[in-house]
C-alpha cells in the first residue's frame, strides 16, 4: 500500500496574494522542483518580477494552446501523444521540463494562469480541460518514473499479485481495454478503491469487486488525472476566493486580462460550407442547422422585422461564415427590416454595420463570425435582447420552451438544462445537435466551440458526408490569429463597429 491521500494545504496562497502589490511578487519552495511532474498541490514563495510575471503566463499560454490546436487536429490520445513532437523549441522545453530552473518556471506559470482563469466558470473550465490535456502528455511521457511520482503524492495503490492476477484472468481480460490472455502476465494490475476512478467505472472499462478497480499499468492515468482534475477544481474556486486581491491590484490586472483575452477567445472557425447561401435558403437551413442561439435570433427577426445592435451582429456574421454574401445580407436584412421601416431609413441606419462586417467599412478589416466563448463571456444580452448563448443566458423554464418547441422531449430536456446548470453550455449545445439530428449520444465525436462549426456538421450528417456514430474518426478545422506583437497592435474589429441603437432603439 502506498499510503493514504493527503491533500497539501496551500497555507502560502494569501501570501502570494497579498505581496502583488511591490514590483515584485514573492515566491520561493525548495524541494518540489526536483521531480518533471506536478500536482501543484503547494503555491510557489519566491520573488519574481512584474515582467517575468508576463513572460512566464505567456509562455504557459502559449503552450496550452498549441496542445489544444494539436488536440483539435488530432482526435485520439494516441495522435496527439505521436504529434507533440512538433512543439517548437520553447514549448517543448518548458514541456519536457528537464531541468530544475524549467520546473520552477512551469510551476510558478501554472499558479499565475490560475490567476488569470479564475474570474468565471467559462474561463475556469477552459483552463482546467487545457491544464488536465498538459499533465496527461507529461505522465505518459514519464515510462519508468509513473510509479515514483504515486508513491510520492500518496496514491492509494495496492499491487495486484501474480497469483491474484492469474486467478482473476477470466475477469480481467475482457474488462480491460487492450489486456489479452497473451500478454495478461506482462501488465501489472493495481486495486484501488473506486472512488478514486469514477470515470473507469461509469463507461465499465475495468473489473470491480467489493468495492475495488483492478486497473492495468496503462489505464493509472484515468487514476491520477481525476486527482489532478479534483485538485485544480479545489484550486481554482480558492481562487475565485480571492479576486477581490487580484481586482484591487492595479498593476497585476491589466497583465491577468491580457492573458485571459488570449487564451480563451482567440479562436476563429474556419469554415467547411463553400455553397453560397442566398436569402431564400436561410429559413430551410434555419430549421435544419443552426444552433439554439441562431435559431432564436432568426425567429426574433421574422417575428419583429428588426434587431438590436448585438443580435444583428452576432446573426449577421454568423450568416456571413456559412457562405452569405456582402450583396446577400444587405438583401436579406433589408427585406426583413422594410417591413416596418422604408429602405431609406435602412440604408442610412443599418447597412453601414452589414458592409462594415464585410470589410468594406471602417479599418476595412473583416470581422469574423463569434466563437461561443466570445458569445458567452461578451456583451451579456438584458431582458429585451436575443443575442447571447440560450444554454447561458436564458431562465431555465424558458429554455424548456424553447426546446420543447423544437421536438426536444423532456427527459432529452433536463438532461440539457441539467448541462447548462453545470456551466457545461458546450455539452448542452452538443446534446441539442446530437437530439435534432437523431444521432445516438456521443455520436458526433465533437463538443461544439463555434456556431459555424455546428452549422458545417450538420450539412455534413444531412448531406451524408458524416456517419450518425462517426464519433472522434473525423474533426473540424480550427486555425488560430495570429500572434499580436507592439510593432502591430491588435485591432479591435468592434471600435468603428457603429451601434446605432444608440441612435434608434426599436
Amino acid at each position: 500500500m502506498f499510503g493514504d491521500f493527503q491533500n497539501k494545504s496551500s497555507r502560502r496562497d494569501n501570501q502570494f496574494l497579498t505581496q502583488k502589490a511591490r514590483q515584485s511578487i514573492s515566491v520561493k519552495n525548495q524541494d518540489i522542483y526536483e521531480h518533471k511532474l506536478s500536482l501543484y498541490t503547494d503555491p510557489p514563495n519566491e520573488t519574481v518580477s512584474l515582467l517575468d510575471f508576463r513572460d512566464l503566463g505567456s509562455l504557459r499560454l502559449d503552450l496550452l494552446r498549441k496542445i489544444e490546436g494539436l488536440r483539435e487536429k488530432y482526435p485520439t490520445f494516441k495522435e496527439l501523444q505521436e504529434n507533440i513532437k512538433t512543439l517548437d523549441s520553447g514549448s517543448a522545453k518548458l514541456f519536457h521540463l528537464l531541468d530544475e530552473e524549467t520546473r520552477k518556471q512551469d510551476h510558478i506559470s501554472h499558479f499565475i494562469l490560475r490567476l488569470a482563469f479564475c474570474q468565471s466558470p467559462e474561463q475556469t473550465k477552459w483552463f482546467i480541460q487545457q491544464e488536465l490535456d498538459l499533465f496527461k502528455l507529461r505522465f505518459e511521457s514519464l515510462k519508468h518514473d509513473k510509479i515514483e511520482f504515486l508513491r510520492r503524492y500518496n496514491f492509494n495503490l495496492t499491487f495486484v499479485s501474480e497469483n491474484e492476477k492469474e486467478s482473476l484472468r477470466s475477469r480481467l481480460v475482457p474488462s480491460n481495454v487492450g489486456i489479452s490472455h497473451g500478454n495478461l502476465q506482462t501488465k501489472a494490475f493495481f486495486k484501488v478503491y473506486f472512488t478514486e476512478a469514477f470515470d473507469l467505472v461509469r463507461h465499465r472499462k475495468v473489473y470491480l469487486n467489493r468495492g475495488y478497480l483492478y486497473i492495468s499499468q496503462d489505464e493509472l492515468i484515468a487514476i491520477v488525472s481525476a486527482r489532478f482534475r479534483l485538485n485544480m477544481a479545489t484550486g481554482m474556486a480558492r481562487e475565485f476566493k480571492h479576486l477581490g486581491f487580484i481586482q484591487e491590484e492595479e498593476r497585476l490586472l491589466p497583465l491577468l486580462k491580457a492573458l485571459t483575452h488570449r487564451g480563451y477567445s482567440n479562436k476563429e472557425y474556419k469554415a467547411q460550407n463553400s455553397q453560397d447561401v442566398t436569402p431564400d435558403m436561410v429559413e430551410g437551413l434555419a430549421n435544419t442547422s443552426f444552433p439554439l442561439c441562431m435559431r432564436q435570433i432568426h425567429s426574433r427577426l421574422r417575428t419583429d422585422h428588426h434587431l438590436r445592435h448585438f443580435a444583428r451582429r452576432q446573426y449577421g456574421l454568423f450568416l456571413k461564415g456559412i457562405g452569405m454574401s456582402l450583396e446577400s445580407s444587405l438583401a436579406f436584412f433589408r427585406d426583413e427590416f422594410t417591413k416596418q421601416m422604408d429602405a431609406d431609413k435602412f440604408n442610412k441606419q443599418y447597412a453601414y454595420n452589414i458592409r462594415h462586417h464585410y470589410g468594406k467599412e471602417g479599418r476595412q478589416v473583416e470581422s469574423q463570425p463569434f466563437d461561443c466563448a466570445k458569445i458567452i463571456l461578451t456583451n451579456p444580452p438584458a431582458a429585451q435582447d436575443c443575442h447571447g448563448c440560450p444554454y447561458r443566458h436564458s431562465d431555465p423554464d424558458v429554455l424548456a420552451q424553447k426546446l420543447e418547441r423544437l421536438g426536444i422531449n423532456k427527459e432529452q430536456a433536463s438532461q440539457m438544462l441539467q448541462l447548462s446548470k453545470n456551466n457545461q453550455y458546450d455539452k448542452a449545445c452538443t446534446r441539442f445537435f446530437e437530439y435534432t439530428h437523431r444521432m445516438p449520444e456521443g455520436g458526433l465525436g465533437h463538443v461544439i466551440t463555434h456556431p459555424n462549426q455546428y452549422f458545417d456538421l450538420s450539412r455534413q450528417v444531412l448531406e451524408g458526408k458524416r456517419a450518425k456514430d462517426a464519433g472522434c474518426s473525423q474533426q473540424v478545422t480550427v486555425i488560430k490569429k495570429p500572434e499580436t506583437t507592439s510593432e502591430q497592435p491588435e485591432i479591435n474589429e468592434e471600435e468603428d463597429d457603429f451601434n446605432d441603437d444608440t441612435v434608434m432603439d426599436i
